[in-house]
C-alpha cells in the first residue's frame, strides 16, 4: 500500500505552499524550483516536456545549458521534497507529477472561481518566457472568476418546434431536422436545446431562438420550410424552403437532408452574435471564432497567426473545447505549411490544445473531428484518429467536418478508396458553403492518391476559386498540369505560387525532400516538372 504521507497538496492561490498528508509543510527554496512545480500542476495531465520547461525557465540560455540547468533543478527538487519525492516523475523526454498522489487547490470543486485570490502572487523567476506564461495563467484564472459571476447566463436556449398535425412520417422527419440543426449549432456555440412542450407560436418565455421545421407535400414532391427567429426582437435569422425526396422513410444521412441541416445551422450561426448582442460572452466568442475561420481557411502566415489569436481570445471569453480544437487545427496548419520556424514548439502546443479540448468537450462531434487530425498527424496515433473520426460521424452524420475527418483517417490508414467515398459525402454537404475550398483541397489530394488526376485537377481548381492563395492547390496543379502537358498552365501556377510563398522555386519543389508535397512525391509526379526547369 502507498504511504499516505507521500501524497501532497499544492496551493497556487495566495502564497505558494506544498503540504503533506500529515499536514507538514515542505519548503521549496528558489523561484524556479517553485515554478517547475507550478507549471506541472497547471499542465494538462500534469506533465510537460523537458524542452518546454527549459525554454520557459531559462529562455535566454542556449538549449544545452538550459537543459543542464533543468537537470540540476530537478535533482534539488527531489531532495527538497524528501519523503514525497516520488510524486515527481522524470524520464528522458518529460517531467510529470503523479496525479494520483497530488491535489491542487485551483481544481477543488469548493474553490470559488470569483474568490478574488491572485494566482501565484510574488512568484517571479527572472525569465521573460516564464513571466509571459504566468501572465496568461493569471488572465485565465480571472476569466474563470468572471464566468462564475455569469452563472445565470446558461448559454443560448434554442427551442425546436414542428407542425404536429401532419402525417407521422412527416412529423418525425420535421422533428429530426429541427433537432439536427440545433445540434449542429450547439457544436459551435455554448447553447442548449429546449423541449417542445407547447404548440408552434407559443414559446417558453426564457427561450432565445425559436427554430421551426414544417414539411409540405405537392404532387410527388416534398419540401421542408425552416425558420429561426430571435424571440427577444422578433428578427428572422433564417427563413428557407428546401426540396426533399418524397421518401416516407427517415434516412439520417441523405446528402440533401445533411446539406439542409448544415446550411441552416451555418446561416443561423452567422447571424447569432449580432442578434444576441456582443455583451454576452457566448455570442462574442462565436463572432470571434467565425472571423478566425475566415482567416484560417486562407492558409497565409499572417492570417493564420491572427486566427490563432482570435481562437485564443474566444476561449478566454467562453471556455468551450471547440475553440481549443480549432486553435490546435490552426497550429497544425502552421506546422504542415511550415509557416513558423519552431516546429517542435508547435507540436507541443498542438498536443496540449488537443488534450485540453477533449478534456473540456469530449462528446462534441466537431471537437472529435478536429482532434482526430491532430492526434493522427502529431502523435502518429492512426487508430486513435480513426476512432475519433468514426465517433464524430456517429454523433453528427450531417457534419462535413466529421466526414472530412473520416476521409483523412482512411488516408492515414492507407485506404484512399474509402477516403474518397467519405470525402465525396463531405463535398455534397458543403456544396454551397463559402468555406468549401477547405474540403476541395482535401478532396484533390485524395483523388491524387487514387490516381484520378482529372478529378484532382477539378478539385484543385475549385479550391483556387474559393481561396486564390491556396498553396496546396497551386503546388498540386503545377504537377498535374505538367503531367497533362499543359505546360503554360503549370508555369502560370508556379508564378502565382512564387508571388505568395517567399522563396518558392521549381527547384525547391522538385529537389527539397522536406517540401510539403508528400502525395506528389509518392506518386512520382515531381519528376515531370524537371522539364520546366
Amino acid at each position: 500500500m502507498r504511504d499516505p504521507a507521500a501524497t501532497i497538496r499544492i496551493e497556487l492561490l495566495g502564497k505558494f505552499r506544498i503540504t503533506c498528508a500529515d499536514g507538514q509543510e515542505l519548503t521549496l527554496t528558489g523561484a524556479k524550483n517553485q515554478g517547475i512545480i507550478a507549471m506541472l500542476a497547471l499542465a494538462p495531465d500534469q506533465r510537460r516536456s523537458r524542452r518546454w520547461l527549459a525554454r520557459h525557465l531559462w529562455s535566454t540560455f542556449r538549449d544545452e545549458q538550459a537543459s543542464a540547468n533543468l537537470r540540476q533543478a530537478l535533482r534539488k527538487l527531489r531532495k527538497m521534497l524528501g519523503p514525497c519525492s516520488g510524486i515527481l516523475l522524470c524520464d528522458g523526454e518529460e517531467v510529470a507529477l503523479d496525479s494520483s498522489r497530488v491535489t491542487v487547490d485551483l481544481f477543488d470543486a469548493a474553490q470559488p472561481n470569483g474568490s478574488g485570490m491572485e494566482l501565484l502572487p510574488g512568484l517571479e523567476p527572472r525569465d521573460p518566457a516564464f513571466s509571459a506564461w504566468l501572465q496568461q495563467e493569471r488572465a485565465t484564472w480571472r476569466d474563470r472568476g468572471l464566468l462564475a459571476v455569469r452563472q445565470s447566463e446558461r448559454g443560448v436556449a434554442i427551442r425546436c418546434v414542428f407542425d404536429q398535425s401532419t402525417a407521422p412520417s412527416d412529423r418525425l422527419l420535421a422533428e429530426y431536422t429541427a433537432d439536427g440543426i440545433a445540434g449542429s449549432i450547439i457544436e459551435q456555440v455554448r447553447a442548449w436545446r429546449q423541449a417542445d412542450t407547447g404548440s408552434v407560436g407559443k414559446p417558453l418565455p426564457d427561450c432565445d431562438v425559436l427554430l421551426s421545421c414544417n414539411l409540405s407535400r405537392a404532387d410527388y414532391t416534398r419540401a421542408a420550410f425552416v425558420r429561426a427567429i430571435d424571440l427577444r426582437t422578433g428578427e428572422i435569422l433564417l427563413s428557407e424552403t428546401h426540396p426533399l425526396s418524397d421518401d416516407d422513410q427517415l434516412r439520417q444521412s441523405t446528402p440533401e437532408l445533411s446539406r439542409l441541416i448544415y446550411q441552416s445551422a451555418e446561416r443561423v450561426l452567422s447571424r447569432l452574435p449580432q442578434a444576441l448582442g456582443l455583451n454576452r460572452p457566448e455570442a462574442r466568442a462565436t463572432a470571434l471564432s467565425r472571423l478566425a475561420l475566415k482567416r484560417l481557411f486562407g492558409f497565409e502566415r499572417d492570417e493564420t497567426r491572427k486566427a490563432c489569436a482570435l481562437f485564443e481570445k474566444a476561449y478566454r471569453l467562453d471556455h468551450s473545447g471547440v475553440y481549443l480544437a480549432w486553435h490546435g487545427m490552426a497550429r497544425l496548419t502552421q506546422l504542415i505549411e511550415k509557416l513558423e520556424p519552431d516546429t517542435k514548439a508547435l507540436q507541443e502546443q498542438i498536443t496540449e490544445l488537443s488534450l485540453q479540448a477533449l478534456r473540456s468537450d469530449a462528446s462534441n462531434p466537431l471537437v472529435q473531428a478536429l482532434v482526430s487530425k491532430t492526434v493522427s498527424t502529431i502523435g502518429g496515433d492512426v487508430s486513435g484518429g480513426m476512432d475519433l473520426a468514426r465517433r464524430s460521424v456517429a454523433g453528427n452524420p450531417h457534419s462535413p467536418y466529421a466526414w472530412k475527418a473520416l476521409a483523412e483517417a482512411h488516408m492515414a490508414c492507407g485506404d484512399p478508396v474509402a477516403a474518397l467515398s467519405a470525402s465525396s459525402n463531405a463535398l455534397e454537404i458543403v456544396r454551397y458553403s463559402p468555406f468549401r475550398h477547405w474540403w476541395d483541397i482535401s478532396h484533390a489530394l485524395i483523388n491524387l492518391s487514387c490516381e484520378r488526376y482529372d478529378d484532382a485537377i477539378a478539385a484543385a481548381e475549385t479550391t483556387l476559386r474559393g481561396s486564390p492563395k491556396s498553396r496546396p492547390a497551386l503546388r498540386s496543379l503545377i504537377a498535374l498540369y505538367t503531367r497533362s502537358e499543359r505546360l503554360d498552365d503549370a508555369m502560370r501556377a508556379a508564378k502565382r505560387l512564387g508571388e505568395i510563398e517567399p522563396g518558392f522555386t521549381l527547384e525547391l519543389l522538385v529537389n527539397d525532400p522536406a517540401y510539403p508535397v508528400p502525395v506528389l512525391r509518392e506518386k512520382d509526379l515531381l519528376t515531370p516538372i524537371r522539364a520546366l526547369l
